[in-house]
């Protein structure tokens, strides 16, 4: 049985790991993103959907400390 899980990482723009958060589902990484994003991003921005979140933070990584990312990866059960 195979199990799909989700990964936030939160990166320092020159280099390093802040934080590592695992989600059981597509749904729950997405609201953490957005979250985040809400609370972190430089400008007076209110972002909805994770995609526009991680699409800001890639695209303004010189305005920011800190950027954001989503990987998948499936596990074995």
């Amino acid at each position: 049985m195979e199990k799909e899980i989700y990964i936030v990482i939160i990166l320092l723009v020159f280099g390093g790991v802040d934080s590592v958060e695992t989600f059981a589902t597509e749904k729950e990484a997405n609201s953490r993103i957005v979250e985040w994003a809400n609370e972190n991003n430089s400008d007076d921005i209110s972002f909805e959907t994770a995609f526009d979140a991680l699409e800001w933070f890639r695209m303004n990584d010189e305005k920011v400390d800190y950027i954001i990312q989503l990987h998948t990866n499936t596990i074995k059960l």
